[in-house]
């Protein structure tokens, strides 16, 4: 009885060696998230530590879009022609009404906050960039990033850039002496 428990142990962790392995990612992230959040980083560290996440969720959003389209061809596939325009007419309202809802509710909230007023510049003051030079690594990071677009389609549009911005807001105060 002893042999075989190896056995079977080893035999599942070879047939789910990709679910031990994310396991063991986001384990070792966590942990070493939390050790080095007392070190004080630079920012040239943290990039270059969120990099193979940012690669990895690039992955995701590039595998999600062709999975979404091939079941939705396979579950349009499986219904009869009947069925299928009743559920065809269903998608276009609920894809009708929830745009609508999401377009009512921006704005409503564009005319309560007024993003963009004099009033709101005022009160928190200008806000100013401050352009960084790109360096080598940068250049090999858009290189991965290029590699592993966020979608198919977006692959065949655009190319990633680095570009370093730091804004910097302050709220003027006004003296009246």
């Amino acid at each position: 009885m002893g042999a075989t428990q190896p056995n079977v142990f080893t035999k599942w962790i070879k047939t789910n060696l990709l679910l031990v392995f994310t396991f063991i990612g986001v384990i070792l992230g966590a942990v070493l998230g939390v050790s080095l959040r007392p070190v004080n980083l630079s920012k040239k560290s943290i990039l270059l530590l969120s990099y193979p996440g940012e690669l990895f969720m690039r992955l995701l959003g590039l595998m999600i879009l062709p999975l979404i389209i091939a079941s939705l061809i396979t579950g349009a596939a499986s219904l009869n022609a009947k069925l299928n325009g009743k559920m065809a007419l269903r998608t276009i309202v609920y894809f009708l009404s929830t745009s609508l809802i999401s377009s009512l509710i921006g704005l409503i909230l564009v005319l309560a906050i007024h993003p963009g007023s004099s009033e709101t510049k005022q009160l928190l003051g200008e806000g100013s960039t401050e352009q960084r030079n790109l360096d080598l690594v940068d250049n090999f990071l858009d290189l991965g990033r290029n590699l592993i677009p966020n979608n198919v389609f977006q692959a065949s549009m655009e190319t990633a850039i680095t570009r370093y911005t730091e804004e910097v807001t302050g709220i003027q105060q006004s003296s009246n002496r």
